[in-house]
């Protein structure tokens, strides 16, 4: 008539570390086998909150990495302030100006064209940029771009023969340093450089060749030479003296009719930062998709849990527990299965947001995956705040426990 005797407790792995267990408090013992007790319940919590945890972190990382893009971009690559094309007649007189301008620190010459890159059947729009032969030396260059290796992160000196091409081109086209690829300028005159070094970049494509490695690759179809035969630069990279310099040089430059374009760091800086402001709503999204996760798997296991251990709960509430000290009782393993599932969650997220980074790559861009230190911490600590909320409301099922008929039922 009476129910089966329940199955014999086994030990658990703490109780094999003597260190360990005897410092354990009563109340923290029974709390230990709870946990490896219900191992149902155990597995369920974790996943649901490693899933939650990795939906902040996947949030944050999208949004850290593209905040990042712009100081990566225009503070530690991109130098110079700004990129100005006028027709080959009109050079000299221009740079010879801007020399003379007060507002400008620094300026060299350049070849600039939109070619078109093609390899193993691909094609990827990329801006040609030659330099002076004397602007190879990565000291020099890097004044006003930094040309790093993109596996090594060494400065990286423009070659003889063959070009630097940057690394967005190199992931969507599929080649590597010391690849052959076919170059096709805006006259359609085409040619095959080397890639002697992939550079590091993250927001456009583009392919640097000092003068004479330029001239090497085209020869006399070259289309920067002259009917003399002579090179022709066509734009400038000018290095202000500060913000303000810039700004205003860059609006006199735009209503000079002798410019074909004018374009300014500052300005591609915060039109990137406005176009992705968007990014916000998208991180919104995910937090209340992970909310919504964390309060589902926390209620719905933690009533089921008090509904599974009524005659139990019931049974320390005669014994004398008080409501606090029976809440504690529950709530703390909650808790602690919660921490286990954020400790899992983190490194996870990084994994699942530098996944979806990647799949979002699109051709001119390259996400350099971060996630800030605040990041963690907020993706640490909103779980545990729903994980409380969560508690709070279970309470109230706790002290609504009736310890008679609790008791009178046969579990």
């Amino acid at each position: 008539m009476r129910p089966k005797a329940p199955k014999s407790g086994s030990r658990i792995f703490l109780e094999h570390i003597p260190a360990v267990w005897s410092r354990l408090s009563f109340l923290n013992k029974v709390t230990a086998r709870n946990l490896f007790r219900y191992k149902r319940r155990f597995f369920m919590t974790v996943a649901g909150i490693l899933g939650c945890t990795a939906l902040i972190v996947c949030g944050f990382a999208i949004k850290d990495s593209v905040a990042e893009l712009v100081p990566e971009q225009y503070e530690r690559i991109a130098h110079y302030s700004i990129l100005a094309a006028m027709e080959p007649d009109d050079h000299n007189d221009a740079i010879a100006e801007l020399a003379e301008d007060a507002r400008v620190d620094e300026v060299v010459s350049i070849y600039i064209d939109t070619t078109t890159l093609k390899y193993d059947g691909g094609e990827e729009s990329v801006q040609l940029i030659v330099l002076p032969d004397d602007y190879a030396r990565s000291d020099r260059f890097s004044r006003f771009v930094s040309v790093t290796d993109l596996d090594t992160s060494a400065s990286v000196d423009l070659p003889e023969h063959g070009a630097v091409i940057t690394q967005n081109a190199s992931e969507v086209l599929g080649f590597s340093a010391g690849d052959t690829v076919e170059l096709q300028d805006s006259h359609l005159e085409q040619t095959e450089i080397d890639v002697a070094r992939i550079a590091r970049n993250y927001l456009g494509n583009y392919v640097y060749m000092t003068q004479s490695a330029y001239l090497e690759a085209f020869g006399d179809r070259a289309s920067a030479l002259d009917d003399t035969g002579a090179f022709q630069a066509n734009g400038v990279l000018v290095r202000c003296t500060g913000d303000d310099a810039e700004a205003s040089l860059t609006e006199e430059l735009a209503d000079d009719s002798r410019f074909l374009s004018v374009t300014s760091t500052d300005e591609l800086a915060d039109d990137f930062s406005q176009s992705f402001m968007l990014i916000n709503a998208v991180v919104a999204i995910v937090l209340g998709m992970a909310a919504a996760l964390a309060f589902a798997v926390l209620f719905t296991l933690s009533t089921t849990n008090i509904s599974e251990r009524e005659r139990e709960l019931a049974t320390i509430k005669v014994l004398g527990f008080r409501p606090r000290e029976v809440h504690h009782y529950v709530n703390k393993e909650t808790i602690i299965l919660t921490m286990i599932g954020i400790v899992c969650g983190l490194p996870l997220g990084y994994v699942l947001g530098d996944m979806l980074l990647h799949a979002l790559k699109m051709p001119s861009i390259s996400f350099l995956t971060v996630v800030t230190p605040l990041s963690y911490v907020f993706a640490a600590v909103l779980p545990l705040v729903f994980a409380l909320a969560v508690n709070l409301i279970t309470n109230r099922t706790l002290n609504r426990i009736d310890m008679i008929e609790a008791l009178k039922s046969v579990e």
